[in-house]
């Protein structure tokens, strides 16, 4: 059996969306609180990493997966955060069981506490039956501890999702030997699993990198006369490219309104250009209802990804995959976690300069009606049903059955 990555391109997806290798579904998944609700009482609960597992997780049941998920109720370091954050249940809306481990939140002591918790915890979920496999979302250490844990103890089957650099490691080697217990590897980023699999001669990784629940192309609101409407919707950080975007909006000589959503925290740069930009308005983290309606009255949407930040290799923008789902322009910067497939759907800057990226905003706008149509149409072919989440759903099933679940332990 050929162990190496396996792709979008390597199956063929039933257009049934079901498995015909069904085995046994029920999984042990260590991550973040599956939760939207979530959100709104902690700041600190990252809303793309809630958003991209929902997706998934929303897959999952359409393959009949039952998950049992561990997390915890991340906050600030105190003293700017609660010492003993607690371990009050998950909201209603988590798509899962959730069993939310407590810790204590001191420096020095937090990454122990909690991988100590974790650790307790999955081990006293697998001694009331067993789990087909164990899945880490980022191998943070608590993580790492319990599926180490699960490995050694029981022999459980782990899967290793990646998908951003949490270890500060370029070239990925940490990640690789912290992981190097685990039966096979899911990567977001095409860069990153190509990486993976020659680092990890023999171990099953699939790229996977993100989806939509939906098409919402045709529901958007068509393009017409009007002030254009550029969204960007991510975190305010120097790795999502805040700076970036902030140093190009002035160069866009276009009449145009900005709209930035995302982090609730606030940029400085971004404060500064407010005040001297009447264009830019930024309304902050919003929920996804209201993400939606500001989408679909978008005219083209901006991702300022630095190509060179260090955190870009082992990260995929997931953001990109809401901005394709209404079949709009997407000004972009290139960075290695985009698979070659995505240069024909996006309007790739020349370049990672402030000036590079104005000219791939405007020429987002520039589009006429007959080439958003011609794009609409490649973007709906790729996304549908190819990058829908019941179809990665399927991917991720199928992954397990053929490359974890079919090696016999002695094996692994």
């Amino acid at each position: 059996m050929d162990y190496g990555m396996v792709s979008a391109a390597d199956q063929t997806i039933p257009g049934c969306m079901t498995s015909p290798h069904r085995r046994e579904r029920r999984g042990l998944w260590l991550g973040p609180m599956p939760s939207h609700a979530a959100l709104t009482e902690l700041p600190a609960l990252s809303p793309a990493a809630v958003h991209w597992e929902e997706g998934l997780f929303s897959g999952l049941k359409a393959q009949g997966f039952e998950l049992s998920v561990v997390s915890h109720r991340p906050e600030r370091l105190w003293p700017r955060g609660r010492l003993t954050p607690g371990t009050q249940p998950a909201p209603d809306d988590a798509s899962f069981p959730t069993h939310v481990v407590g810790h204590m939140n001191a420096p020095g002591l937090r990454t122990r506490s909690l991988a100590w918790a974790y650790e307790r915890k999955a081990l006293e979920l697998v001694a009331r039956g067993p789990y087909a496999f164990v899945a880490t979302f980022n191998p943070l250490p608590w993580h790492v501890a319990a599926a180490t844990a699960l490995v050694r103890q029981h022999a459980t089957p782990w899967v290793s999702f990646l998908l951003d650099d949490v270890l500060h490691d370029p070239t990925l080697e940490r990640y690789a030997r912290a992981t190097r217990l685990a039966s096979g590897h899911v990567i977001l980023s095409a860069a990153a699993a190509e990486r993976i699999t020659t680092l990890m001669p023999g171990t099953p990784v699939l790229h996977l990198d993100g989806a939509i629940n939906r098409w919402s192309g045709e529901e958007a609101e068509p393009f017409g006369p009007g002030r254009p409407h550029v969204v960007y919707s991510g975190a305010h950080t120097e790795e999502a490219g805040m700076s970036l975007l902030v140093a190009a909006i002035p160069l866009v000589t276009a009449d145009v309104a900005f709209t930035i959503t995302g982090d609730r925290g606030h940029h400085a740069g971004l404060d500064l250009l407010m005040s001297r930009d009447p264009r830019v308005e930024m309304v902050g983290w919003v929920p996804p209802e209201s993400i939606d309606e500001i989408c679909r009255s978008a005219t083209a949407f901006v991702n300022p990804r630095p190509p060179a930040h260090g955190l870009s290799l082992a990260s995929f923008p997931s953001k990109l995959m809401t901005y394709l789902a209404y079949g709009k322009p997407v000004a972009s910067t290139w960075t290695l976690g985009l698979a070659d497939v995505y240069k024909n759907l996006l309007v790739v800057a020349d370049g990672d300069t402030p000036r590079a990226l104005a000219t791939a905003i405007e020429h987002a706008l520039s589009m006429d009606a007959h080439s958003r149509q011609i794009l609409r149409n490649k973007i709906r072919a790729f996304l549908v049903p190819g990058r829908l989440w019941a179809t990665q759903g399927l991917r991720f099933a199928e992954f397990l059955d053929r490359r974890i679940n079919a090696v016999e332990p002695a094996a692994r």
